[in-house]
């Protein structure tokens, strides 16, 4: 089996090795980013039994043939030298994948079916890949799909709640479903690692409060802020930044992916150094002309990444086992240089 070698993706002195804190998407500090997972048993020998939202999956031998379902699952397998016989189109890109994954499939080489597997799921056309393993870590499959796709392989369904799996856990969790518990370890570190040697590179994030919002130029009377539970949101703090207190306060207790704002509570956004937000460009100029988000100092400022609606960045939010190494120096940039605004 052809296994991705990572070691050359960071410097040589960077230490492969497991730690010491197990990461799900029910485990979130809201003003560090978690960069621990669990030791890696020594020896990880089928059967294996994996807990998720539907209960328990028993694996008796390491899958041969690999499908996926939800968002970026068949990322993992990839980053870790397997080709699944099986992907969902992504629900976000007509009949194609993502860009990363395009490329380490021509790496591999190898052939697979693309199937609805995003949101709805085609059975009949996952069944004519014959899988040994479906992983879905990250994703939104419901008890009833859950039952049906168990009809034809054993199923790895999300840990806690749908669409909330960190980037971490769902590598974790795919990588030890196919037997490469160990390798999928690795590749955590290596990203932390990544992650790390990047953001210095942009001193200016360093110290800064952030949110992630979902803004539409086409209707601002309200918006949507991203909870830590939410894994875009979540991956700001990956990169150095924090929640202001007013939205850690409320969002602190709450397992809801987001908040509203509207006129009533616009001023939970009144200490936010920088909003990042999926947009398109001129966005900036809209929010700074209305009558309800004008009021935010932020947006006073400048201060607002916009990540452009249906590019490789916007994808990349929240990241994948392959994303990482092909969006983070975009990502930094566009944040770094809404940090700039407020110097």
């Amino acid at each position: 089996m052809k296994l991705l070698k990572f070691s050359a993706l960071v410097l040589a002195s960077v230490v492969l090795t497991a730690c010491s804190q197990d990461v799900t998407s029910q485990n979130i500090s809201t003003t560090e980013p978690v960069q621990e997972v669990e030791p890696v048993p020594e020896n990880n020998i089928f059967p294996i039994t994996i807990t998720h939202a539907f209960g328990e999956t028993t694996i008796e031998s390491q899958p041969q043939r690999v499908a996926t379902l939800g968002w970026r699952n068949e990322d993992t397998p990839l980053a870790l030298g397997i080709v699944p016989v099986g992907m969902p189109l992504t629900g976000q890109i007509d009949g194609e994948l993502y860009s990363w994954t395009q490329q380490e499939i021509a790496t591999l080489g190898g052939d697979y079916l693309l199937y609805d597997g995003a949101y709805s799921y085609n059975l009949d056309d996952i069944a004519s890949t014959n899988p040994d393993i479906i992983l879905g870590a990250y994703g939104g499959m419901t008890a009833e799909q859950y039952a049906e796709l168990s009809e034809i392989a054993p199923v790895i369904a999300y840990k806690g709640n749908e669409w909330q799996t960190l980037w971490r856990d769902q590598i974790s969790t795919n990588a030890r479903a196919i037997g490469l518990e160990q390798e999928g370890y690795e590749l955590i570190d290596t990203l932390n690692s990544f992650i790390q040697e990047k953001v210095q590179e942009y001193p200016d994030i360093k110290g800064k409060n952030a949110v992630f919002c979902m803004m539409s130029g086409y209707d601002l009377t309200n918006f949507v802020v991203y909870s830590p539970a939410d894994p875009r949101a979540a991956f700001l703090l990956d990169l150095g930044l924090y929640f202001p207190d007013a939205v850690h306060d409320i969002l602190r207790d709450s397992s809801d992916m987001f908040i509203t704002i509207n006129s009533g509570n616009i001023d939970l956004l009144n200490e936010v150094d920088i909003i990042v937000t999926y947009g398109e460009e001129g966005l900036l100029e809209i929010l700074q002309e209305n009558y309800l988000t004008s009021t935010i100092p932020a947006v006073q400022n400048g201060a607002v990444a916009v990540i452009e609606n249906d590019s490789d960045i916007s994808f990349g939010f929240p990241p994948s086992a392959l994303s990482l190494f092909h969006t983070l120096d975009d990502i930094l940039d566009v944040i770094n240089t809404a940090a700039q605004k407020l110097n």
